[in-house]
Parts: structure tokens; sequence; C-alpha cells
């Protein structure tokens, strides 16, 4: 990702980020809706869910353009996510 496209990327989530959470309801809405077999691996607290998403999504526009960053901040999120 160049720099020009990693800052239409922030511009866009400072767009949506008032209404985050309404974003991170649709976006499992959909998922779901498109590949219901999907929802087994998702069994925690749904609002919870939804924070980690948007956490983790924070965290990929923070560091859009610098790949090794967005991974290990990925990386972190993920620790004790995955069985």
């Amino acid at each position: 990702m160049n720099e020009f496209q990693a800052r239409v990327v922030r511009r866009s989530f400072e767009e949506i980020w008032p209404i985050v959470d309404q974003v991170a309801t649709l976006f499992y809405y959909r998922l779901f809706q498109s590949a219901p077999r999907l929802r087994s691996c998702f069994l925690g607290d749904v609002v919870e869910q939804r924070r980690w998403f948007v956490t983790a999504l924070t965290a990929l526009v923070a560091s859009s353009g610098d790949l090794k960053t967005s991974n290990g901040e990925l990386a972190k999120l993920l620790e004790g996510r995955i069985a």
C-alpha cells in the first residue's frame, strides 16, 4: 500500500468512527448471512467479539502502509484468542 492509499484508508476509518459499533455489528451480520457455518467459530460474548474486531481494525488502520507493524499488532491481538 502506498502512502496515498494509506491516507485514504485512515481518512475513511475516521469517517466511520462515530458509528464503528454499528459497522462491527453489520460486519458480523453479513458474515454469518453469507457463511452461516462460521457462526460456530464465535462462541463467546457477541459484544466482546465486536469490541475485539474494532480493536483489531483500529490497529490495522493505524499501521496501514506498514505490513510488518500490522502483522505484529495482529499477532499480539490474537494471542489467547485462537485455540
